[in-house]
């Protein structure tokens, strides 16, 4: 829908992430409201610090750290390892 929201945590046992919507109703008070939802159903902004697991192709960058540079028109991000390296990888690769 959108909307931002903050990650609170992620539960691996469901593959979801709880995430906290803050919003402002028609009287300006504020609401908080916390959701469980799955992986496919987010987006991450570019900048942001991820880390990648579950890669078969490239084993080696499972456990490393690193940013989100862009998403692709296919649905995979381009995550920076470092200086020289990025790798294109499917959300259910990313862990926040």
């Amino acid at each position: 829908n959108g909307r931002a929201a903050i990650v609170c945590s992620h539960d691996r046992e469901r593959n979801r992430y709880i995430v906290k919507f803050t919003r402002l109703s028609s009287i300006g008070t504020g609401c908080n409201r916390e959701i469980s939802i799955q992986p496919c159903n987010m987006h991450i902004p570019e900048g942001t610090t991820v880390r990648l697991e579950g890669l078969t192709r490239h084993s080696q960058w499972n456990g490393k750290w690193g940013k989100v540079v862009r998403l692709d028109d296919d649905g995979r991000y381009e995550v920076r390892i470092s200086r020289l390296y990025s790798v294109r990888v499917k959300m259910e690769n990313v862990r926040l």
